[in-house]
């Protein structure tokens, strides 16, 4: 019975974080699509989410590639750019 139970709460556990790793990878997928429809000349190199489960709010940031360039960009989950910086080539 034991048993049974532990094996039950693993199974619970393995499928929830399926769940919440594809959650956040259709996420991601979702942000790249939209800087793209944006700016169609940039490479995106990484993206990160900023904010936690349940805040009200929750933002990205992305490092980008443009014109042989790299750049940091934060956007909001509609896609919306709203600020950016250069990078350092030693960085």
């Amino acid at each position: 019975m034991i048993v049974t139970y532990i094996r039950s709460l693993l199974l619970v556990g393995i499928v929830m974080t399926v769940v919440v790793y594809e959650f956040i990878q259709i996420k991601y997928h979702d942000i790249k699509t939209a800087v793209a429809a944006q700016e169609q000349d940039i490479q995106i190199i990484s993206i990160a989410l900023i904010g936690g489960w349940g805040e009200w709010f929750q933002e990205y940031s992305l490092v980008i590639e443009k014109d042989e360039s790299e750049y940091r960009i934060w956007m909001d989950t509609d896609g919306d750019i709203y600020d950016w910086e250069g990078l350092d080539e030693g960085s």
